[in-house]
């Protein structure tokens, strides 16, 4: 089932935001975005023998956090006491995320949605060529906020 133009363009909207936040570091406002039950997860690449099978493994991965986990462990790094003095982040390394082919679908309950989009990330470091990391972003269904 489709959704009306309103409702899909409000979700991308909702994306759109969420990557502003992320991308101009204001960490505490995404923080305070997310809903209580939110996981951030990536699987693990590799390469299948079968050409036709998924290159994600759904049983390792390489980040496996919750909103209290990136709030205690990550958003706190980022507080102007402590970024000032971590010499990672000095200068900051400028990061984009390109958030592309948005698709949701209703979820099981009312009001949910499962979603789907293309990220492309840009990183880059003082003068360093620039670095970029095709990805996709899938979304569980989960209640939209706003």
């Amino acid at each position: 089932m489709q959704l009306d133009a309103e409702l899909r363009s409000r979700i991308i909207d909702f994306y759109s935001y969420e990557t502003e936040l992320l991308d101009d570091r204001r960490f505490t406002e995404w923080m305070a975005f997310l809903a209580d039950e939110f996981v951030y997860q990536i699987p693990t690449t590799f390469t299948p023998d079968n050409p036709s099978g998924s290159a994600w493994s759904e049983r390792t991965l390489v980040v496996d956090e919750t909103r209290e986990s990136l709030a205690n462990l990550w958003a706190v790094r980022y507080t102007p006491e402590l970024v000032e003095f971590a010499w990672g982040e000095n200068p900051a390394q400028r990061v984009r995320r390109f958030v592309t082919g948005t698709r949701a679908v209703p979820g099981g309950e009312p009001d949910t949605y499962t979603v789907r989009s293309n990220v492309l990330l840009s990183f880059v470091r003082q003068s360093d060529p620039p670095v970029f990391v095709p990805a996709r972003a899938a979304g569980h269904p989960a209640r939209g906020r706003r």
